[in-house]
């Protein structure tokens, strides 16, 4: 018996306490569909049981067209939930600060070598992510939304905006090589809005990097569909509103006449 695998958008919230955490907790609201994961292991298994609905794995029955991924940063890695080893308040700087335990619970990557000899190294998640490889469709893309990821507005690609190192850079390359997608992140300050806040860098398989100036994108960063990222809120609340499908089948919640 054959399987129709349609498209889906899937969103992922960090696991963080949304009584105190109001930027997570605004996320929530707006995405009460959203897979909420606390560790990385647990957001992938969370993200295959979604496409697979029910079906025998391998089997899938949708694939992604767009993943969001909604955490903390510092804009060197991706937290997902608090780290409990980390002073109240307090980031570690790198990924090569994080704990076995912080690493569970970030994305992150580091690299060693440049082009072609490039390798990356992934906080020991590597396995994890690697499962979303060939779920994604061919046209399909991630947005990471969390503060300051993406390098800032000097032009100087080894400082992120709050001045710390490209690691968050090195996540975005390391993320569309693994899973042969397009990568996109914001270069300021994420607020709980539709959009990617600051200059948006979009990230490619092939390591190449396209700088967009705010206000976010438009629809030639990426020729073949335009992110939502620049969605009307009405429709970024569609996407996942309760009862319906939208964001467990193919239908495509973004108007089409936003720029």
């Amino acid at each position: 018996m054959s399987t129709t695998t349609s498209l889906v958008d899937i969103d992922v919230v960090g696991d963080f306490p949304v009584d105190f955490d109001k930027t997570i907790a605004a996320f929530r609201r707006l995405l009460p569909n959203a897979i909420v994961a606390a560790t990385v292991e647990d957001m992938v298994e969370k993200i295959l049981r979604r496409l697979r609905d029910g079906l025998p794995e391998p089997a899938l029955r949708f694939k992604l067209k767009r993943l969001r991924i909604f955490g903390h940063s510092n804009g060197n890695y991706i937290a997902l939930s608090r780290f409990v080893e980390a002073p109240a308040g307090k980031f570690y700087r790198n990924p090569g600060d994080l704990t076995p335990s912080c690493r569970k619970r970030a994305l992150s990557a580091d690299i060693l070598g440049l082009g072609a000899d490039e390798k990356f190294y992934y906080g020991g998640n590597e396995n994890e992510l690697r499962k979303l490889a060939g779920k994604f469709t061919e046209r399909g893309w991630a947005e990471l939304h969390a503060c300051y990821l993406a390098p800032g507005f000097s032009g100087d690609l080894s400082q992120s905006k709050i001045g710390h190192d490209r690691y968050g850079l090195y996540l975005m390359k390391a993320l569309a090589r693994l899973w042969r997608v397009v990568v996109l992140a914001g270069s300021d300050k994420q607020n709980p809005t539709p959009g990617l806040e600051g200059e948006v860098f979009i990230v490619h398989p092939d390591g190449r990097v396209v700088r967009k100036p705010p206000p976010a994108l438009r629809k030639a960063a990426v020729p073949h569909d335009r992110p939502s990222g620049i969605a009307a809120t009405a429709a970024f609340r569609a996407s996942s509103k309760p009862g319906e499908r939208s964001c467990m089948s193919g239908h495509d919640p973004r108007p089409s006449g936003t720029g």
